[in-house]
């Protein structure tokens, strides 16, 4: 399955690097999957707090996220600008928005600067965000945000969640509409008559994130959870 045939008009449409790109919902779900921090961009309508400017100037706010199938899940206080803005006017397929994950995997260098690059997977998502008002699918959406990051079930090892923070708490989905990813992994690319130049470095430095080990609270007694002592030691991405 892949979002719609990409040509030169189509939104998610990758124009430079095409042989970096692909379409299909696999892959766009695996860089979701991998990542912990999405940059979701928007633009704050003058009606959020009667300032004109802030049509003039795209926003772009780093946030926890979470995926169930075709929806990316969102959170955020419940007064805050950012939220009332992805909320819209209530009505579906008014506001738009973008969103992005990028998982850096190594740097690569070259022998010209021009040609050095970096290993990496990135997704762009493009859709319709809708506030979420059924309770049940709120439940889920923020036991999905707070799973996400752990591949465990975090949210059934908590407390229950108050009235208070349910009531403080916004969440906002995002259907994917259309969405692309580009890769790029492998060695420097250098122009042929570089390649016999042997007095600079040219290859890959990889960039390897891992899980240290659990610092429990000063106030904690419970033991630290089987899930997060076999996260210990393990690469995030």
């Amino acid at each position: 399955m892949t979002f719609e045939p990409p040509n030169g008009k189509a939104l998610n449409a990758v124009r430079r690097l095409k042989d970096q790109a692909s379409y299909d919902v696999k892959s766009v779900h695996e860089v979701l999957d991998k990542g912990l921090v999405a940059h979701v961009g928007f633009t704050l309508p003058a009606s959020i707090d009667g300032s004109d400017y802030l049509e003039e100037w795209p926003s772009v706010i780093p946030m926890v996220y979470g995926r169930n199938e075709n929806t990316i899940y969102l959170h955020g206080y419940v007064s805050g600008r950012l939220m009332k803005a992805l909320a819209g006017s209530g009505e579906v397929g008014v506001t738009k928005a973008a969103l992005t994950v990028t998982l850096v995997d190594g740097l690569v260098l070259a022998i010209s600067p021009f040609n050095h690059s970096m290993n990496y997977r990135s997704v762009c998502v493009y859709g319709y965000p809708e506030l979420v008002t059924d309770l049940e699918e709120r439940e889920l959406a923020l036991k999905v945000i707070t799973n996400h990051a752990f591949k465990a079930d975090r949210w059934g090892t908590t407390r229950e969640t108050s009235k208070t923070e349910y009531a403080s708490t916004k969440v906002i989905k995002l259907e994917i509409e259309t969405a692309s990813v580009k890769k790029r992994a492998g060695q420097s690319d250098d122009d042929e008559a570089d390649k016999g130049n042997e007095s600079f470095f040219a290859g890959v430095l990889p960039i390897l994130t891992t899980y240290g080990n659990a610092e429990p609270a000063g106030y904690n007694l419970a033991p630290v959870p089987e899930y997060i002592k076999n996260m210990e030691g393990k690469d995030v991405q």
